[in-house]
């Protein structure tokens, strides 16, 4: 995604698929202290 994203790729999709997986790393590491 980062890839694309970098590449100029302009689509929301794009950008929502990162933050959904950065959020996702987020919640993880809060749930594990």
């Amino acid at each position: 995604l980062i890839k694309r994203y970098r590449a100029g790729d302009p689509s929301p999709r794009v950008r929502r698929g990162i933050h959904l997986t950065i959020n996702g790393i987020a919640a993880g590491l809060r749930n594990t202290g």
